[in-house]
């Protein structure tokens, strides 16, 4: 069974408890493992609970992560952004926190523990990224005081990805862990949080398919990480430094997880830029994520806009088309509805949706039973074709073909009561 790092320490502890005094040069191994952390950028800080650890590295605002500059944050207009992560209000650039960390799982139980917390802001003209390693179970209160006081004493804005499900969650339960209640509640009443991954899940999903932010770097900030360690291998390569010493493990965790910040503040930016308008959207669904954040703001011409732009995209779905139908159906406009739905129904063969609206189009509005009941029979005859595919029986276990069959008889009916020539 896998032991907790508390665990494997108290062991340690106690076989060294049971070995006999050691010789004046027995302190080497503890001096040279400092020495190598020193080596790696690290220095002892002082924080309100203790001494951690912590180095920072710094990248000029000039300097490209993939295709983008850091600097092109501070010319991004941040409104949208509040908006669509339920800020209090706007943030300024300079009180983002781009927040990651490398934990020793996947869970958020008080088995998983984050051993390496990275905290990138801008200063001036660089970004400043600080990373905090944690060297020994004791001394995590120290680190995670020290974090909270040089980033977060202050209102500040945290930025992550996934990170309101689990990294600032695990970093809380941390905190109460450790009975820092205090801080876990300044932190909390002002702190607000921007997690990238629910707007990059809207702008991105239907076209990327992944929206991890690996596959975001590759496939939209045109970045490819060289010699890279995957993350799931963090956790060994931590716990092979804490048994050895040995940091050449370690390096390709810490250049990971500043890389992870580095590409936050870059995905902010372009984010950003698309919710104001400052970079146009390109894929259909990038129009369509602003048509629905545009709707729920109730900026319904914007919105309509959008649908529209996302329907002549070359790369537009199903989706894209759908959605632009509803809005001209809300907003009254019936027969541009219909021209779209028409659309529809030859280009996705096998849709019944288009037909079904097509029909109830001709029935309520237009009362032309003749083209309400040939729409109703399209959409028939596809659903039949649909469950004879499947082997199914189409009389008995279909509520949809049953709902289809209903309509018909219905605009049926009411031609017979009109009078109307059916043919």
């Amino acid at each position: 069974m896998n032991r907790s790092l508390k665990e494997r320490l108290r062991s340690l502890e106690q076989s060294v408890a049971r070995t006999p005094p050691a010789p004046d040069n027995a302190m080497e191994p503890a001096v040279s493992a400092h020495q190598a952390l020193n080596d790696l950028g690290f220095r002892q800080a002082a924080g309100p609970l203790g001494l951690y650890w912590v180095r920072t590295l710094t990248y000029d605002l000039l300097t490209l992560h993939g295709e983008n500059r850091f600097a092109d944050l501070l010319g991004a207009d941040l409104r949208g952004l509040a908006r669509v992560a339920k800020l209090q209000s706007v943030p300024t650039v300079s009180s983002l926190r781009f927040y990651d960390t490398e934990t020793s799982g996947l869970g958020t139980g008080a088995g998983t523990f984050p051993f390496l917390h990275a905290v990138g802001r801008i200063v001036e003209d660089e970004l400043a990224v600080d990373q905090y390693l944690l060297t020994d179970a004791v001394g995590e209160p120290a680190l995670l005081a020290g974090l909270l006081e040089c980033h977060f004493a202050e209102p500040a804005v945290l930025v992550s990805f996934n990170g309101r499900t689990f990294d600032w969650p695990l970093l809380q339960n941390r905190l109460v862990m450790h009975r820092i209640i205090d801080y876990a509640r300044h932190a909390s009443a002002q702190i607000g949080h921007a997690d990238l991954l629910y707007p990059s899940r809207r702008l991105w999903k239907s076209s990327l398919g992944k929206v991890s932010l690996g596959h975001l770097e590759q496939h939209l900030l045109g970045l490819t990480r060289v010699d890279d360690l995957p993350g799931k291998e963090a956790p060994a390569r931590y716990f092979s430094w804490l048994r050895t010493g040995d940091v050449n493990g370690l390096a390709p965790v810490l250049d990971h997880n500043a890389a992870d910040v580095c590409s936050l503040v870059v995905l902010t930016a372009r984010i950003a830029d698309l919710l104001s308008g400052r970079q146009p959207a390109l894929l259909a669904g990038e129009h369509v994520a602003l048509g629905r954040w545009y709707e729920e703001w109730r900026a319904y011409d914007l919105a309509g806009a959008c649908y529209e732009a996302a329907a002549a995209c070359p790369d537009a779905d199903w989706r894209a088309l759908w959605l632009h139908a509803l809005h001209l159906k809300r907003t009254g406009h019936i027969a541009d509805a219909a021209r779209v739905w028409a659309l529809m129904h030859e280009r996705f063969e096998d849709s019944l949706l288009p037909a079904v609206e097509l029909a109830k189009a001709a029935e309520h509005r237009d009362k032309d039973w003749h083209a309400a009941a040939c729409w109703a029979r399209h959409a028939l005859d596809r659903r039949e074709r649909q469950l004879k595919a499947q082997g199914a029986d189409i009389f008995v276990t279909d509520g949809t073909w049953a709902a289809l069959a209903h309509r018909l008889e219905r605009i049926l009916c009411k031609a017979r009561t009109t009078g109307a020539v059916m043919s």
